[in-house]
């Protein structure tokens, strides 16, 4: 895809609640994108918040180009429980990104 925008978000719960070792990302990108703007959003409540790998091992090789990611904020409460994924994250991101600006985790 190309020129996506999201924007003043409020992304927010995704859990595993059967405990079936599922990691719900808030924001997860699995194919290639040109022009990607992820701006202003607050993000809590999830094992990963801003997921856009270039270099997973099973996944095919992506271009991703044209990303900014700026002005999020990112966190979990301290009742959030992930299910049954060890460790909460908050933005990944491949390899190859360098516009990714200004986001409180």
């Amino acid at each position: 895809g190309s020129n996506w925008l999201l924007q003043g978000n409020s992304i927010h719960d995704h859990t595993d609640p059967y405990g079936l070792g599922n990691h719900p990302d808030s924001i997860q990108i699995q194919q290639s994108i040109n022009g990607l703007k992820i701006i202003n959003n607050i993000f809590y409540n999830a094992t990963q918040h801003i997921y856009i790998p270039n270099d997973h091992p099973t996944l095919p090789q992506q271009t991703i180009q044209n990303v900014v990611i700026a002005g999020n904020i990112a966190y979990n409460t301290p009742d959030y429980y992930p299910g049954s994924f060890p460790y909460p994250k908050g933005i990944y991101v491949g390899s190859s990104y360098d516009h990714i600006t200004k986001n409180v985790q």
